[in-house]
């Protein structure tokens, strides 16, 4: 039987299927070490997530009673949607307040000199701050009350001025090129 028998194509063909199989089934097993070890990923994610999660919840959850009579208002800045917290019955002071910081911020912005949004922010709050402590000795001498308290706060405002004037100067040096602050 020099041609060979007629089942030998059969033969070799069943033994490539087999060879065929066992590659299937370790390529099947490493598959399924990765699923596994994906799921354990995935659960490990999960239950990172969940304890974030938890931790944000708890955050947010008021420590203190009178949090919990906190309103939330969302309010423009330089035409930007903050979303604020205060106490309630506070909302018109809060209201009054965002009004100054936007009409201070905008006004330096629309002066064209400081571009950037945080350096506005910080002039618009030296600005308010400044006009805050120059109030009390307007009110003061607007009463005729000359008191000599009020000729030491002068004094601390002139030393307050240079200070101020100090900051001025290191802000100016400090922004180089970007322009003068005021």
């Amino acid at each position: 039987m020099a041609s060979g028998s007629p089942i030998d194509p059969l033969v070799e063909r069943v033994e490539r299927l087999l060879v065929r199989y066992e590659e299937l089934q370790r390529t099947n097993a490493l598959l399924a070490q990765q699923v596994e070890l994906l799921t354990q990923e995935r659960d490990s994610l999960k239950s990172r997530l969940s304890a974030a999660r938890a931790r944000r919840c708890a955050a947010r959850t008021p420590a203190r009673p009178e949090h919990a009579r906190m309103k939330q208002l969302e309010v423009q800045i330089m035409g930007q949607s903050y979303l604020l917290g205060c106490p309630e019955g506070g909302e018109q002071r809060l209201l009054e307040a965002v009004e100054k910081v936007d009409t201070a911020m905008c006004r330096i912005r629309d002066a064209g000199k400081v571009k950037a949004r945080d350096r506005i922010a910080v002039l618009a709050a030296l600005n308010l701050a400044f006009d805050a402590e120059r109030k009390p000795d307007a009110a003061l001498h607007a009463n005729g009350f000359a008191q000599p308290e009020a000729t030491l706060t002068g004094l601390r405002n002139l030393a307050d001025d240079v200070r101020l004037a100090q900051l001025m100067v290191r802000l100016d040096q400090a922004l180089g090129d970007d322009g003068r602050l005021l």
